[in-house]
């Protein structure tokens, strides 16, 4: 018997609820701002790594996570 569990993080006083993997590109966009990235620098990076791994462009939920963290 597998058991799936899936969890959902809300950030701030939002109503947009991310599953894991998207809560970790918004807190990949934040912590890119924080550190002083430009929203190209983080579009062309996180579209870099998945044409690196084979699997083309980086998906239109990710880019709008990551915009959403660095908003």
């Amino acid at each position: 018997y597998k058991s799936e569990q899936y969890y959902f993080f809300v950030f701030g006083n939002t109503s947009t609820a991310y599953n894991l993997g998207d809560a970790g590109n918004f807190m990949w966009g934040m912590a890119g701002r924080i550190s002083g990235f430009t929203w190209i620098e983080l579009k062309s990076g996180s579209n870099w790594n998945e044409i690196r791994q084979g699997r083309g462009w980086d998906s239109d939920a990710d880019q709008r996570a990551i915009q959403a963290g660095f908003t």
